[in-house]
């Protein structure tokens, strides 16, 4: 009997093979990864009876592991750090996985054997989560195929006590990754703008460089959204800031997804300023959504540095709305101008101009959808199929069918189909000062529509 691998099997799948290039972790294993660790894992794929994923392993001091997953036993086990390609691609904080070959049966009950297994890792309040997955083959039968795990949950165990540490009562916001903060080097953010949403939430918090005055945010909605945060550089020196920014949607898509960057700006002695910065939530806004700031100030490197405050926040507890949701038909001559406008960035990708494209974008579209690496990663994206699984790619571009032009508020959106999918993708036009400019497109990712159908 044949399997097929779901969509979520393949994408931990590359996942997991994106990490090849690695280097060993002993020479600088991070304090919090030491010690020894019990939990489960869930099982995800469809040819298994068992669904939980029994996991008992030591991590010493010298990057070596011990334990067992499921019955069998670690054998070389080796914590490593895994490679740029994997932390630029999907943003990651503490990028580690385990490494080891296995002895014994992996399920003793179905009699289920693999020779390896690689163990994603990532530190949240004390508790290890991320996903595994075994040696074997993409696809086959249940004697050869890749055994993949989500929602590797892991608890430090008290030496003195046989029973690992109590998790939380309400955990839902630790059960998922954290901020990635790499080296700020995006530029400042502008100033708020007055419709901002004060938080009902104490932002006093402070460290010996940096006064926190406030932090605000404009209505949540999924997409692009945007926070400010007012601070004071209360030293008589200049003065670095940097934010890392997560949004996790736990909720989209089987095993959910999130979104993570960094950025950064320079305080001169007794500066405040009000910082904007554009973010994005992956998916639709639910009860379990939520967003985390992390604060710096030090322009050290993340792995060297350690935010000293952080914030998370239940997108329920914040006022939403969807701005796009009500919107009504232009007439021919406005629909011709946003056609045009469109057919400007298609023509641009379409001869691989992808600076003139580039030009055609906002600045929240830029900081929000492409991140730190601004050009680069859209470069990326247009000219790597590879990432076409989680990102829109220039195929996708040109392939659209335009449909029809509406307007709310001042903003113009274009529905075009998708010539694969079946789905409307929507492109936000917004006027600018040199002519009308993309802000957002709303698409629906191959990896998440793939897992929805």
């Amino acid at each position: 009997m044949r399997f097929s691998s779901s969509p979520t099997v393949l994408a931990l799948v590359i996942i997991f093979s994106l990490t090849t290039f690695t280097i060993p972790a002993h020479s600088s294993i991070p304090t919090e990864y030491i010690g020894h660790w019990k939990g489960n894992a869930t099982i995800i794929v469809n040819w298994t009876k068992q669904k939980n994923l029994p996991i008992e392993i030591k991590i010493n001091s010298d990057g070596t592991v011990t334990g067992t997953v499921g019955d069998a036993t670690l054998v070389n086990g080796t914590l490593i750090k895994k490679s740029w390609i994997y932390t630029k691609i999907f943003q990651h904080e503490n990028p580690y996985r385990i490494e080891s070959d296995l002895q014994g049966k992996i399920i003793k009950s179905e009699n289920i054997q693999r020779d390896s297994v690689y163990i994603s890792l990532r530190i949240e309040n004390g508790k290890v989560d991320g996903g595994l997955a075994t040696s074997g083959t993409k696809t086959g039968n249940k004697e050869t195929m890749i055994l993949s795990a989500m929602n590797v949950s892991l608890s430090r165990i008290d030496e003195n006590s046989a029973d690992p540490q109590q998790p939380a009562t309400n955990n839902t916001a630790a059960k998922y990754p954290p901020t990635f903060i790499a080296q700020p080097t995006s530029p400042c953010g502008t100033l708020a703008p007055s419709s901002d949403v004060n938080l009902p939430y104490d932002v006093n918090d402070s460290s010996k460089t940096f006064e926190l005055l406030d932090i605000s945010f404009q209505p949540l909605q999924h997409g692009k959204n945007i926070v400010s945060v007012t601070l004071k550089n209360h030293t008589s020196s200049p003065q670095h800031f940097g934010i890392g920014i997560y949004t996790r949607s736990p909720d989209y898509t089987s095993c959910g997804m999130g979104w993570g960057t960094s950025f950064g700006c320079d305080f001169s002695p007794g500066q405040a300023k009000t910082l904007r910065y554009a973010f994005k939530i992956q998916g639709p806004i639910t009860s379990q959504t939520y967003i985390r700031l992390s604060l710096y100030d030090s322009n050290e490197l993340p792995n060297n540095a350690k935010p000293y405050c952080k914030k998370t926040y239940m997108a329920s507890s914040l006022q939403q709305l969807d701005k796009y949701a009500h919107s009504k038909r232009v007439g021919k001559e406005q629909q011709k101008l946003i056609y045009a406008a469109f057919e400007k960035i298609k023509y641009a990708i379409s001869n691989e101009d992808y600076q003139a494209a580039w030009s055609q974008f906002t600045d929240d579209f830029k900081q929000a959808e492409f991140q730190r690496s601004g050009y680069d990663s859209f470069v990326e994206r247009m000219t790597k199929p590879s990432l076409s699984l989680w990102f829109f790619s220039r195929l996708d571009i040109l392939g659209l069918t335009l449909d029809s032009v509406t307007e709310t508020g001042g903003s113009f959106i274009l529905w075009a189909k998708h010539a694969d999918q079946n789905e409307t993708w929507r492109f936000i036009f917004v006027p600018a000062s040199d002519g009308l400019k993309l802000d957002w497109i709303y698409y629906t990712p191959r990896l998440v529509y793939s897992d929805a159908n």
